[in-house]
C-alpha cells in the first residue's frame, strides 16, 4: 500500500512571516528491508477557508479558527520515523507567483524551500533513499522550472531556489486547476516507483473552496456539466484517488482567512500560518514517507489524525494458536497488540465475519503473566483490558477475541481449537527502507 502527497501551501505576502511547512497508489508487492526502530507518527490537520486578495491589505485581522494539528499517537503503538535523513520521496513544489502574491511573498515562498532543503535530507538520483524535488511557478499558466530529473544534489536545489524570478512568470491570479495538473502530470511523467511516495507543495494566494458543497452538487444531474471537470476540487479529488495526498496551508496573505475545514485537502493535510507550521510541515513529511506494502492494512485513524508504523494483515485460513505464531514470524510479523480502544476498534473492524480470530497475548513461557509477543507488558489492573468474567486468572493460555468484543483464553496449541489469526509488520519509512519488487 503506497502513500503519495500533494502539499498546497497557500501564501503569505509581504510578510512571509512564518516559514512554510510540510491512500494509496500501486497494488505493486514491495520488498521490505528489515525493520528498524519506528518513531514518530506525523498525524496532520483541518483546513479553512481561503480567499484570493486583489484588493489593498485588509486593515483589522482575520479571526483565526482552531484546526486540529499532527500530535503524536500513544505510545504504546508503534511510532513512524522521523528521521529526516532518510526520507526517499518525491516532491513536487508548486510557487504562487500571481498578482495574489507580490515580490516579497515571492521571496517568502522561496525562503520555505530553502529551510525544507536545509533540514538534513539528501537529495539525489542515483541514491534510492533520498528525496528528488521539482519546481513548478504559477499563475495565470504553470511554469516547470525543473522537473524530478533536474536536481542532483541539495546544493543543486538550493541555487535553482536562489534563482527563482516573481516576474518571469506572473499574471493576474493563480490558475489552481491547471497548477494541480500540471503538478500531477510532472509526477506520472518523471516519478519514481511506487515504493517511492509523492508530494506536492502549494502556496497558492487563490480563493479556498467547500469541496464538501461543490461535490455534493456535482451528484445531482443539473450540476454535472463540463465544467466541473476543471474544477480544483474534482482534480483534487482525483488526485487523491490515485494515492496522492494533498496538504493545503494557507499562510494568511493580506489576512486572507485560513483555509476550508472541507477544501481540497487530503483529511488532516492542511495546516495554517502560525509558529508550528515549520514543525508539522517537517512531521507530516515524515508521516507521508511512513506506509504499508499491499496486502496490509496501515493502523491509522483520520477523524484523530495520527497513523502508526504498524502494518496488520488477517489471515483467514485457520490454525493453531502457536503455529499462527510461527506462521507470522515467517513473514516478520509478530501477532497483535491490543494496548488502547482505538486498536481495539481497528481491528474489531478489520476482522469482521472472521473471529473468533486469534491476538497476541498469552502466557506461554510464563506462566500465571499475561505478556502481548510484541514485547508490550500487561497488568491486569493498569493496562488496557478487554478480558471476558474470569479467563483472565486462567493460567498457561493464550487469547482470541471474539464477536463480543472480548478476549477469551484458548489452549496453546499447534493444532487445536484452530482459528483465523491476525498479525502486525512495521511500516517502511525514513527508518526503514522499502524497495519496489
Amino acid at each position: 500500500m503506497i502513500f503519495s502527497t500533494i502539499f498546497v501551501l497557500a501564501l503569505a505576502g509581504s510578510a512571509f512571516g512564518q516559514t512554510a511547512l510540510p491512500t494509496t497508489s500501486s497494488a505493486q508487492q514491495t520488498t521490505v528491508v528489515p525493520p528498524v526502530q519506528q518513531t514518530t507518527v506525523v498525524p496532520p490537520v483541518q483546513q479553512t477557508t481561503v480567499t484570493a486578495p486583489t484588493n489593498p491589505p485588509a486593515t483589522s485581522p482575520v479571526q483565526q479558527t482552531t484546526v486540529v494539528t499532527p500530535t503524536f499517537i500513544p505510545q504504546q503503538q508503534q511510532q513512524c520515523s522521523t528521521n529526516l535523513e532518510g526520507l526517499y520521496l518525491d516532491v513536487v513544489f508548486i510557487l504562487d507567483s500571481s498578482k495574489g502574491t507580490d515580490p516579497l511573498g515571492f521571496n517568502g515562498e522561496r525562503g520555505a524551500l530553502l529551510a525544507f532543503a536545509s533540514t538534513g535530507l539528501v537529495v539525489s538520483q542515483t541514491q534510492p533513499q533520498a528525496v528528488r524535488a521539482s519546481i513548478i511557478t504559477a499563475a495565470t499558466k504553470p511554469v516547470v522550472v525543473g522537473d524530478l530529473n533536474a536536481y542532483n544534489s541539495v546544493s543543486d536545489f538550493l541555487r535553482a531556489v536562489k534563482t527563482l524570478s516573481y516576474v518571469s512568470n506572473t499574471g493576474p491570479s493563480l490558475d489552481l486547476a491547471q497548477a494541480l495538473i500540471t503538478a500531477d502530470n510532472v509526477l506520472s511523467t518523471s516519478g519514481r516507483g511506487t515504493n517511492i511516495q509523492k508530494l506536492i507543495v502549494v502556496f497558492t494566494s487563490a480563493d479556498d473552496y467547500d469541496c464538501t458543497i461543490e461535490n455534493s452538487l456535482s451528484q445531482s444531474r443539473s450540476h454535472r456539466l463540463a465544467s466541473d471537470e476543471k474544477s480544483p476540487c474534482r482534480i483534487a479529488a482525483n488526485i487523491k484517488n490515485s494515492g496522492i495526498y494533498i496538504l493545503t496551508i494557507r499562510l494568511n496573505f493580506n489576512d486572507a482567512p485560513n483555509l476550508h475545514v472541507n477544501g481540497i485537502a487530503s483529511p488532516c493535510y492542511a495546516l495554517n500560518n502560525d509558529e508550528q507550521m515549520l514543525p508539522e510541515f517537517m512531521k507530516l513529511l515524515s508521516w507521508t514517507n511512513c506506509y504499508c506494502p499491499s496486502s496490509y492494512t496501515q493502523n491509522l485513524h483520520l477523524t484523530k489524525c495520527y497513523k502508526t508504523a504498524e502494518c496488520l494483515y488477517l489471515e483467514e485460513t485457520p490454525t493453531g494458536y502457536t503455529s499462527a505464531q510461527i506462521a507470522a514470524g515467517l513473514d516478520n510479523g509478530i501477532l497483535v497488540d491490543i494496548l488502547n480502544q482505538d486498536k481495539q476498534d481497528f481491528v474489531m473492524n478489520m476482522t469482521t465475519n472472521y473471529r473468533p480470530v486469534f491476538i497476541g497475548l498469552n502466557q506461554i513461557g510464563s506462566s500465571g503473566t499475561w505478556k502481548w509477543d510484541t514485547g508490550s507488558s500487561f497488568s491486569p489492573v493498569g493496562s488496557f483490558n478487554k478480558f471476558a468474567g474470569n479467563d483472565i486468572n486462567i493460567n498457561n493460555k493464550c487469547t482470541y477475541l471474539d464477536n463480543d468484543g472480548l478476549w477469551h483464553d484458548t489452549v496453546c496449541s499447534a493444532f487445536e481449537k484452530a482459528n483465523p489469526y491476525i498479525y502486525q509488520v512495521s511500516a517502511c519509512s525514513a527508518g526503514k527502507f522499502c524497495a519496489a519488487t
